[in-house]
């Protein structure tokens, strides 16, 4: 069987060159294979074999299988399909592929994006057009420089700021106090931005977003009909996943996103499948999939005292460098001081890496401002 091509028959989308083409050996057409209710290592099999392979159109029109479900399709009308449904917006131009997100503007009947239409005053780009000034920001009527914008945001590290400054000082001052005015240095130069301010990475960048989705495969048709704004990171890491692949309809297919490369999942500790849980997506622009090395830490990490991720990037960017991303989970309800041991021994497993880029991030559910007060916060500085 070939394997050229690039759109499927059934549902005329493009089928990622990083998916198996199943070609119908009656028909000749080619098929994605989540269209044909296989799983992506089943149709991986079937074109390696030499055997023949008959689609499930073909079988329909020969056997009587799905009879009843197809006449049922018949009784509904033409507009029952089993193609997924797919609309671009007028506003931004990208695609919604639920029909719960999806809204007619009131003044160029054109469908947009829930998201891209104001109520009555139409959608924005017919705002645009409309309403003088609809873009403009306060900041900017006012003559306000965007730094000082931005700085109106909290920053939790910024000694400057009054009510960071309530609380005891810190224990044996003059011992910690070089090394967490240091950290303080760092994270108070940190460029706190609003998402819509991202910008698309540069070559010699990596952006990269780390969120607690919380249910990864209930978000999912939310992530690609926004996929315009996560396409501007490099990076996702997405922590309490609450997902089991194994558990998926058709596996890890359904949390594939366009643009990036399947997901590096890894499940939640607990078996119900529920609190916890990480996956790590990178972008095709970052490297090949050959290039992407899950870290294996050993069974013996697997703790209920926190999850942990790690992800191997081989030429990043087109360059020599490896990078080394982390994702971490912890629970809240679990230890502080039984963690940073667990964290410790992760970090112990990757000194190998020392020599690399090493970024990690994740939720830790650890606030940093009560460091002088909790023994689990304050031994958290050290590791990092």
């Amino acid at each position: 069987m070939s394997t050229n091509g690039s759109c499927c028959d059934t549902c005329n989308s493009k089928i990622p060159k990083y998916h198996p083409k199943l070609f119908c050996s009656l028909c000749n057409l080619q098929k994605h294979h989540k269209c044909q209710k296989l799983s992506k290592k089943d149709a991986a099999h079937i074109v390696s074999s030499t055997s023949h392979w008959i689609c499930r159109d073909c079988i329909f029109d020969i056997l009587p299988v799905g009879a009843c479900s197809r006449a049922k399709n018949r009784k509904l009308g033409d507009g029952a399909s089993t193609v997924k449904f797919k609309a671009s917006c007028h506003s931004c131009g990208g695609l919604s592929y639920s029909p719960k997100n999806v809204r007619v503007c009131p003044w160029c009947d054109n469908t947009c994006h829930a998201k891209c239409v104001n109520d009555s005053l139409g959608c924005n780009k017919c705002c645009e057009n409309i309403i003088p000034g609809f873009h403009v920001h306060a900041y900017q009527l006012l003559n306000l420089d965007y730094n000082q914008r931005n700085s109106n945001l909290y920053n939790p590290y910024d000694y400057d700021i009054m009510h960071n400054q309530i609380g005891d000082l810190i224990a044996n001052e003059e011992e910690n106090n070089s090394m967490w005015n240091d950290i303080s240095q760092f994270l108070t130069k940190c460029k706190y931005k609003q998402p819509n301010s991202i910008c698309y990475p540069k070559s010699d960048q990596l952006n990269i977003l780390s969120l607690n989705i919380r249910s990864l495969y209930k978000n999912i048709t939310l992530i690609a009909d926004n996929i315009t704004a996560f396409a501007k990171y490099d990076v996702l890491c997405f922590n309490e996943t609450n997902c089991r692949t194994d558990k998926l309809p058709n596996g890890i297919v359904d949390l594939t996103i366009e643009g990036f490369h399947p997901p590096i999942v890894q499940a939640p500790f607990r078996g119900s499948g529920r609190g916890g849980g990480l996956a790590i997506y990178i972008s095709e622009n970052v490297c090949s999939n050959d290039d992407i090395i899950p870290i294996d830490l050993g069974s013996e990490l697997r703790s209920p005292n926190g999850e942990f991720l790690f992800v191997k990037i081989k030429e990043c960017k087109k360059t020599k460098i490896t990078v080394v991303v982390g994702n971490v989970y912890r629970s809240p309800s679990t230890n502080t001081g039984n963690f940073n041991e667990l964290f410790e021994q992760v970090l112990q497993r990757l000194s190998r890496h020392s020599k690399k880029h090493v970024l990690i991030m994740g939720d830790f559910n650890i606030d940093l401002l009560k460091h002088p007060g909790r023994n689990g916060h304050s031994a958290l500085i050290p590791l990092l």
